[in-house]
């Protein structure tokens, strides 16, 4: 009798090895989708000294604790990566 074979045979070993691959390439993508996010979030942060001094300044002209206060906590927000709308400097509304 013979024993003719009609299509191609994958071996166990072929088909482990793809499952593999494709398994470390979605824990790739996921690892990277979760960068991107974080590396966004840094981007929102207001970091540069000079900014957050200048937007304390124009929020609080007259009041030096105040500045001061605003200063401190902007120092505190940019090392922990925290938002805050009061460190950004915002341009001036323009007039009519």
């Amino acid at each position: 009798m013979e024993n003719k074979k009609r299509a191609q045979e994958i071996s166990i070993q072929t088909i482990v090895i793809v499952a593999l691959a494709v398994l470390v390439l979605i824990i790739i993508a996921v690892i990277f989708t979760q960068r991107i996010g974080k590396g966004q979030e840094q981007l929102n942060v207001v970091t540069n000294p000079l900014e957050y001094r200048a937007a304390c300044l124009a929020k609080n002209q007259n009041d030096v604790p105040a500045y001061e206060a605003c200063v401190k906590k902007c120092e505190e927000d940019a090392k922990n990566n925290i938002v805050n709308p009061n460190c950004k400097l915002t341009p001036p509304a323009k007039q009519q």
